[in-house]
């Protein structure tokens, strides 16, 4: 592997781990709280957070 595929591989890699590590606590909190409508999880989640900001 090339320094050019790392270049070109690096950047969506990196997106990848993203979209998992904020995705990851959202589909938890859905499946603990047996939440049927995704929108009511992000509704809820935002509200956390917007109390913690």
């Amino acid at each position: 592997m090339q320094w050019q595929d790392i270049a070109l591989i690096g950047p969506a890699f990196v997106a990848g781990l993203i979209v998992v590590f904020s995705h990851v606590p959202l589909g938890t909190e859905v499946v603990k709280r047996g939440i049927i409508f995704i929108d009511l999880a992000i509704a809820q989640i935002a509200g956390v957070g917007l109390l913690l900001a």
